[in-house]
């Protein structure tokens, strides 16, 4: 009876030593995902603060522009 109970406890190890394994190797491809993820968001953020200045120079050059055509 304890050889049987041995042999099962050997493979409920091994079971347990996988489940570790996978959960890490999971946890190595979170965070490569979160990285990107943050990336991301900087990449919209950096995008969203050169869209205001373009905003910017199209609205200067059409106030030129009708301030030129109140010169002709």
């Amino acid at each position: 009876m304890i050889e049987a109970t041995e042999n099962l406890i050997q493979p409920t190890e091994n079971t347990i030593e996988a489940t570790e394994n996978s959960i890490e190797a999971t946890e190595n491809m979170i965070r490569p995902t979160e990285n990107t993820i943050e990336a991301t968001e900087n990449l919209i953020e950096a995008t969203e603060n050169l869209i205001r200045p373009t905003e910017n120079m199209i609205e200067a050059t059409e106030n030129l522009i009708e301030a030129t055509e109140n010169l002709i």
